[in-house]
């Protein structure tokens, strides 16, 4: 089932770990990729460990408590900060 606001401004958008017939992935990498391309986008998004990211456009702000930040490293690889 599917929840629709039209008066939302923000949604949570949960990672899968594998896709059933589909060439394993890198699950930091794939992370990685969505978030900045929703970033490029214009959308606000906040990581959540270990796959989970919030989605926020328009006037919404993102919620800070229990949020870990995250880190790119030279080598491309995630750093979980909590």
């Amino acid at each position: 089932m599917v929840a629709f606001n039209r008066n939302a401004t923000s949604c949570m958008l949960e990672i899968p770990e594998f896709i059933l017939g589909q060439v394993p992935y890198d699950l930091a990498d794939c992370v990685i990729h969505v978030k900045r391309a929703l970033e490029s986008s214009r959308y606000a998004v906040q990581y959540v460990f270990p796959r989970m990211l919030i989605v926020s456009w328009g006037q919404a702000t993102l919620p800070s408590n229990n949020l870990i930040e995250y880190n790119i490293k030279p080598s491309g690889k995630l750093a979980i900060t909590i």
